[in-house]
């Protein structure tokens, strides 16, 4: 099966090779049928579910029945689908299909049990970072495993993997019971289908084991300090997981002392009477395992601010072509996606889409700002994709989102 994407692998076929029509009934004439159009798979085996239905595939195939409800299937099930064949994400599946003109949707998939049965799963293919990053480029329906740090919020469970520039995986609509609470800040593996790319940035995967890693782990929270001129203490909480090593810290600036305490460090920054910022490294490290806690301090002329976004939203709030006034800065958003920026109560977070143009006036202000809020292209100044902070010096900025991104606050530094 070809499709486009954005490989660049050749493919010739020798002359007189025949097109060959799938076999009426199997999950690849299902894939061949044009969308809108009805199609039948006469006996296929359910392999993955998730909480909007489930996967299956026959010797021709796999294809997603998009049933928009819990599935009722287990893995191994035998069963037969009638219903609408659509895309979505690039990928062939059964779904209801919505009237654009009435907004009413067809149909729902009829599935037909035809008897318990057993499956087990192929060895998956173990994406590392680089991995992560190259599906986004290259995405098929395949069982992958990937293992990094799980973050629950609300209804989204993404796993981010060490090494991925870029991707982040996206555990899509769990089954009850499949994702432990308690497991939401640690390292896990997940084992599951993949089933596509959203936002440029989530590998959507339907999961079918989900594992609390055994490899040592260093995280840091918060990975970055700043400090108002006059100094002060702060802290970071170090937590390792499967390991017993005594957690230590040091700063590569005099600027900055560290005092440890269990699994807390705390930072204390000295007044500083200049005119300049003053930047430093923390490094915490637990055995051989490290991390890095970026730091600064404001010049004597400078003040920071954290804007927290539920601070200035109560529910659900459309924010595409729209300015609020967030304390002393204006925000405006504007829309070039077909999706539309908001703010999500529920995660207190802007859900800010590719494309779409954030802008913060500081009002006569100069502004540096500082935080971490996913990939940004800058109208002015530089936004460092390592650290995840824009450096500058403008009244005004306007930032491009490169990719979907969350973020719930924004710290800005001013003079």
């Amino acid at each position: 099966k070809l499709s486009t994407s954005e490989g660049g692998q050749s493919v010739t076929l020798p002359e007189g090779d025949p097109v060959v029509t799938p076999d009426e009934g199997t999950v690849a004439s299902a894939i061949a049928t044009a969308d809108g159009q009805s199609a039948t798979v006469n006996e296929a085996t359910v392999v993955g579910t998730y909480n909007k239905g489930f996967l299956m595939q026959d010797a021709t195939g796999k294809i997603l029945v998009y049933t928009n409800e819990t599935a009722t299937v287990v893995i191994g099930e035998k069963v037969k689908v009638e219903g609408t064949v659509t895309t979505y994400g690039g990928f062939k599946q059964f779904a209801a299909i919505k009237d654009q003109a009435s907004g009413e949707y067809g149909p729902a998939p009829v599935v037909t049990s035809l008897g318990s049965g057993s499956f087990s799963q192929p060895a998956p293919e173990v994406l590392d970072g680089a991995g992560m990053d190259a599906y986004l480029n290259a995405p098929a329906v395949k069982y992958i495993e990937y293992t990094g740090t799980l973050n629950i919020s609300g209804n989204y469970y993404n796993v981010n993997v060490d090494g991925a520039s870029k991707a982040v995986g996206s555990i899509a609509y769990p089954m009850e019971g499949q994702v432990n609470a308690a497991l939401n800040g640690t390292v896990v593996t997940v084992r599951g289908y993949a089933l596509g790319v959203s936002g440029n940035v989530y590998v959507n995967t339907m999961l079918v084991e989900l594992a609390a890693s055994t490899e040592p782990l260093l995280i840091v929270d918060p990975e970055s300090l700043s400090f108002d001129a006059a100094g002060g203490e702060k802290t970071i909480t170090a937590t390792l997981m499967n390991s017993t090593e005594t957690i230590t810290a040091e700063s590569d600036n005099a600027q900055f002392t560290t005092a440890v305490s269990g699994n807390v460090v705390t930072v204390t920054a000295k007044a500083n009477t200049g005119a300049d910022a003053v930047t430093g490294v923390i490094t915490v490290k637990a055995g051989a395992l490290s991390k890095s806690v970026a730091v600064s301090q404001n010049g004597a002329n400078s003040t920071t601010v954290t804007l927290t976004m539920s601070d200035y939203f109560t529910e659900n709030t459309n924010v595409a072509d729209q300015s609020f006034t967030f304390g002393d800065f204006g925000f405006s958003f504007t829309k070039n996606n077909n999706s539309t920026s908001n703010y999500n109560a529920g995660d207190g977070g802007i859900r800010f889409y590719q494309n779409d143009v954030m802008t913060i006036d500081g009002n006569g202000k100069t502004m540096t700002y500082g935080g971490k809020n996913g990939p940004l292209a800058p109208d002015t100044g530089a936004f460092d994709a390592e650290t995840l902070t824009w450096t500058g010096s403008a009244a005004k900025v306007a930032f491009t989102a490169t990719a979907q991104i969350r973020f719930s606050a924004i710290e800005i530094t001013y003079e």
